[in-house]
């Protein structure tokens, strides 16, 4: 499994049988709205799965598509 570029989390049947490697087609399983947006999507530690694959954790924010800006102000006062 992997993550695609425009969100998709995509299988591929794989087989090591013997010496040969081969694999199926590419399969879209479903969307995933990563939390921070595309930028972050080729970021592996954003999702994960249970050792069976029957279960996926996500990290995102329910319901929420704008994201409010952040503001940091470091050294507002120099020198204090």
């Amino acid at each position: 499994m992997y993550l695609s570029s425009t969100g998709k989390l995509i299988s591929v049947d794989v087989s090591t049988a013997g010496s040969s490697f081969t694999h199926g087609s590419p399969k879209s399983v479903f969307d995933i709205p990563i939390f921070g947006g595309a930028a972050y999507q080729s970021l592996t530690a954003l999702w994960d799965t249970t050792r069976d694959v029957q279960h996926f954790l996500v990290t995102t924010q329910a319901g929420a598509t704008n994201y409010a800006p952040i503001n940091f102000v470091q050294n507002l006062f120099p020198g204090k």
